[in-house]
């Protein structure tokens, strides 16, 4: 299945355009969409000094779902990359659903290597591994923390509450997308990816959740390699202006340093 070409011209949009100084050396960040479908909330962060691009989801306006799930939503969001992003290396990343966007569209470049795309690095923004036991903020925690300009009209409410009731089920039945990592004579072909997580350090934890610093992502170093940072504020508010700043701060050292190849902050 494909997108459409009006569906596509909704898929992908340009955030922030890299200072020409840094276009070449600084690999594009690639931002999914949270739960709510929309890329608002990238739009607060600071220059990161590089091209930053935000997945939309095309039918979060009309309310229709994805019957494949977040494995179909990846695969048309990977083909409208494909089509709009200069092969080379790129990070990807995304807020809470949005993170296991990134995994996906990760695991689909890395399982299509002619293309000439490499993922350097990911970044997960406060996104609990939903195939863990612990348990990640619910629908009716978002209240106090979304952004008055995201929920201005009743209409626009309704359908992102809509879009979040679909994001919270498509994470329920997720399972992580494993790839090769060696060839059948056990030849490494894919390394863990350098993979940075930003955990809200004012979000109530369950017990588990705070025994487990990696959010429950720890089960897949295999394919990960960890590293947890704590930002200020809770999971609905690490965009807010008193948060935003800093925020930025952290996504902009963790891409510099996966740029620079280095793995652990």
């Amino acid at each position: 299945m494909s997108l459409g070409d009006s569906e596509a011209d909704r898929v992908l949009v340009l955030i922030q355009a890299a200072p020409r100084s840094a276009l070449r050396r600084n690999p594009p960040l690639l931002l999914s969409h949270d739960g709510s479908g929309t890329i608002f909330n990238y739009y607060l962060l600071d220059p990161l000094e590089r091209d930053v691009f935000g997945f939309q989801d095309p039918r979060a306006a009309c309310g229709n779902g994805w019957e494949g799930g977040i494995h179909q939503m990846a695969r048309l969001y990977y083909d409208c990359m494909k089509t709009a992003v200069k092969p080379g290396p790129v990070l990807l990343g995304g807020w809470s659903f949005g993170g296991l966007l990134s995994l996906e569209i990760s695991s689909l470049i890395i399982a299509d290597p002619t293309t000439g795309f490499a993922v350097a690095g990911i970044v997960l923004i406060d996104t609990v591994c939903p195939t863990s036991s612990v348990t990640p903020p619910r629908l009716s925690d978002t209240k106090p923390g979304t952004p008055p300009q995201v929920l201005a009209t009743h209409d626009s409410r309704k359908l992102a509450a809509s879009s979040m009731r679909r994001a919270e089920e498509l994470g329920r039945s997720w399972q992580f997308p494993a790839w090769n990592t060696t060839t059948g004579n056990g030849l490494m072909t894919s390394g863990p990816i350098p993979t940075v997580l930003l955990c809200a350090k004012d979000e109530p934890r369950s017990v588990t959740a705070a025994q487990s610093q990696l959010l429950g992502w720890e089960q897949y170093q295999q394919y990960l390699t960890m590293s947890a940072i704590q930002i200020s504020g809770t999971h609905f508010s690490i965009f807010h202006l008193e948060h935003a700043q800093a925020l930025s701060e952290q996504m902009k050292i963790a891409c510099t340093r996966f740029t620079e190849g280095i793995c652990s902050l």
